[in-house]
């Protein structure tokens, strides 16, 4: 009789477990399939510039190598200026970063931002390979449009880990990180950490380990209140980056909450620096 009890409780436990580990399997299937979703939110206005006061600007189209064409917002560099090519964040479109924009052709800079495919008026769907397409495509449409002109670049957030890539692929003369990430499977293992993130993400932004091929000076900014980017993942990159580079942690601030103050100061000051003509 004990003994038949004691096959039924280990015949309970084992389907409990077995139900347990489906439903588990059932999760991380959900999460592989729809995860594209859960990890973009394009803002798919298409905005002109003049809208947001950004009358020096226009508006171009940038063909990819695959078929895709991104809208860039573009303001050409006055004499002895370099260029900056700005890569903005996740659920944004260009028209919320016009202030930083403003502030950079004020500068005298040539700025050339873009919205990512399928966001804003840019035709196609993001994904890793994508938004790294479309980093080459503008680099190389700047460098076109601005030739001789040294090329800094600028990322926020989603396309710091794109920044960090272009960094290694193309000639750059500055890199500054605004709420970077080592790696978006980092920063899923912090918010997820019951499941396999490592195994299920197709688009894990491993900047961490493309940051070593990176031969330009680095800057990195990032709040100590950001939750959504924690900030142990911006000095993880920070190790894991070569000389020269520095850091700066602003207290009391959320995610990319940066752009103001002694550290706009900054960034303005070293692009300057970076881009700049030599003499004669």
């Amino acid at each position: 009789m004990a003994k038949s009890v004691r096959g039924g409780i280990l015949k309970f436990v084992a389907i409990g477990a077995a139900v347990v580990a489906l439903a588990y399997l059932g999760v991380c299937g959900w999460f592989y399939a729809n995860q594209r979703s859960l990890a973009y939110f394009p803002d798919r206005h298409d905005v002109a510039p003049a809208e947001v006061g950004l009358t020096d600007f226009q508006k171009v189209a940038i063909a990819t190598p695959d078929g895709e064409t991104l809208v860039g917002w573009w303001k050409p560099p006055a004499p002895a200026k370099g260029v900056v090519l700005y890569l903005h964040g996740n659920g944004y479109n260009l028209s919320t970063r016009a202030e930083r924009l403003r502030d950079l052709a004020e500068a005298g800079f040539g700025v050339l931002a873009i919205d990512w495919r399928g966001y804003g008026g840019s035709t196609g769907a993001p994904s890793e390979t994508g938004l790294l397409t479309d980093a080459r495509a503008a680099y190389d449409w700047a460098a076109g449009h601005a030739q001789g002109s040294k090329i800094a670049l600028f990322g926020e957030s989603l396309g710091t880990g794109v920044a960090v890539h272009l960094a290694g692929e193309r000639p750059a003369a500055g890199l500054v990180l605004d709420s970077p990430y080592a790696s978006i499977v980092g920063v899923a293992e912090t918010y997820y950490p019951f499941l396999p993130s490592r195994w299920l993400l197709k688009d894990q932004y491993r900047s961490e380990e493309w940051i070593g091929r990176v031969r330009a000076p680095v800057f990195i900014v990032h709040c100590d209140a950001d939750q959504q980017i924690p900030l142990a993942q911006a000095r993880r990159l920070y190790r894991a980056a070569g000389e020269p580079k520095e850091m700066v942690v602003r207290r009391g601030c959320a995610h990319i909450k940066t752009w103001d103050g002694a550290a706009k100061a900054h960034m303005l000051e070293l692009f300057g620096r970076w881009t700049a003509q030599p003499a004669g």
